[in-house]
């Protein structure tokens, strides 16, 4: 998959990965205990990746190194993003802090001890999640009586589904990612898009408002089919390029220039697909190589749809096969 395929991921690295909007999150949503312990002032933004290659796809890790107040020790933050309900988050977390750990040792022979890592989890799917936060939720058997002998840590969860839009707080450019994010599956992300152009007219720094504006138009064309293109040209220009006339060029300029409009449907039809997908492995751990390659010659955007509502409630993987085969020979037909 291209980073276009998955929209949410890029976008969230987008937003993240930069010092001052990483460290506005912090300050308003660390708990307080926590936050009293850093130097706010000290944090920088680790380039390395810790993934391999061929797994990159599946993870999108944002690392910051922060440093204590009264102490010369530093810990790191470890950002994850999720669009949907994925219990084994803590696992794959835990993978993220070994690969820490050992590129910690390797760039610090000699020493022995280890850094902290505190993990956050920001999550903005459709319906609020019900996993857990601690790795031993993912362990069974007599977990009390063996406590000294098995390993657990617990992530800290933002759960955007379970915060009002007032809720949300921190500086122009963060609060706007986390209320596009919120919003990108429901059908109130026009206005909630109408909102965020109006409060990024009150940056002063206009270059950086227009390259976040690309982003999020970037962002809403391959993460969403609530709106077309013209509707999103629209509410862009009545509510930020309007006010900002004289010092940026219009979108549909823009959008020309760059051939975005070109590539809609086809980010749509990746985005609906990317979906299913989604789906799939939130509700059965897997969306198998022979489902994946069905979907992938259907091209039209209504039968997607459907598909993306029946991948909901399906009861088994094998009766949604057989759905996706009867959808790729029916052409343009809705499912």
């Amino acid at each position: 998959m291209s980073e276009m395929v998955n929209p949410h991921d890029k976008f969230f690295k987008e937003v993240f990965s930069h010092k001052d909007t990483a460290g506005d999150f912090l300050a308003n949503y660390l708990p307080e205990p926590v936050l009293n312990l850093l130097d706010r002032d000290r944090i920088e933004i680790v380039k390395e990746s810790f993934i391999e290659k061929d797994l990159k796809e599946c993870f999108s890790d944002i690392l910051y190194k922060v440093f204590l107040s009264d102490s010369p020790a530093y810990l790191y933050m470890l950002f994850e993003h999720k669009s949907y309900p994925d219990r084994l988050t803590a696992l794959q977390v835990l993978e993220y802090m070994v690969k820490i750990w050992r590129l910690h040792l390797k760039q610090n022979p000699g020493k022995g001890l280890l850094p902290l890592i505190i993990s956050l989890v920001v999550y903005h799917g459709t319906e609020p999640w019900r996993s857990g936060t601690r790795l031993t939720d993912l362990l069974t058997g007599p977990k009390e009586a063996l406590t000294d002998y098995i390993p657990d840590f617990q992530f800290l969860l933002y759960d955007l589904t379970r915060y009002g839009d007032e809720d949300i707080k921190g500086m122009i450019v963060s609060r706007v990612g986390l209320l596009v994010m919120k919003h990108i599956f429901r059908e109130d992300l026009p206005d909630v898009l109408k909102r965020g152009m109006e409060l990024l007219t009150e940056l002063s720094d206009t270059t950086r408002a227009l390259d976040y504006v690309e982003t999020i138009i970037r962002y809403v064309i391959n993460a969403s089919d609530a709106l077309s293109l013209k509707e999103l040209k629209t509410i862009i220009e009545q509510s930020y390029f309007q006010q900002k006339e004289g010092e940026l060029m219009t979108l549909a300029e823009q959008l020309r220039r760059e051939g975005l409009e070109q590539g809609l449907e086809q980010g749509q039809l990746e985005a609906t697909r990317d979906s299913v997908l989604d789906i799939l492995e939130a509700r059965f751990e897997i969306a198998p190589q022979d489902i994946v390659k069905e979907l992938k010659g259907i091209d039209e955007i209504a039968v997607l749809r459907q598909l993306r509502k029946k991948a909901v409630v399906v009861e088994g993987l094998e009766e949604f096969r057989e759905m996706v085969r009867k959808a790729a020979g029916l052409s343009s037909e809705v499912v």
